[in-house]
């Protein structure tokens, strides 16, 4: 029987852990801090903001805190035709 960590350590269970996550409000405070954490987490998120309440700015600082890009699409949710073409890739 595996431990625990080899269970953690195996390249399937690695793969099918990574998710790709749409974070809608990405760039506020709960979205931003979130993104963060799933980032550092290994998953991959797409930041989906229209910036009402929030700043585009916030996106390079979330680059630089992860050391990663950060894929951004700005649109409302209600604007189902880009959340649609935007949920499909």
């Amino acid at each position: 029987m595996k431990s625990l960590q080899q269970k953690l350590d195996d390249p399937i269970n690695k793969e099918l852990s990574r998710v790709k996550i749409l974070l809608t409000g990405g760039a506020g405070y709960i979205g931003s801090h979130t993104a963060v954490a799933l980032i550092q987490s290994g998953h991959q998120v797409v930041l989906y903001d229209n910036f009402c309440n929030s700043k585009p700015d916030v996106v390079t600082r979330l680059e630089k805190i992860t050391v990663q890009p950060i894929v951004l699409v700005q649109g409302d949710v209600r604007a189902t035709e880009l959340l649609g073409q935007t949920i499909k890739t």
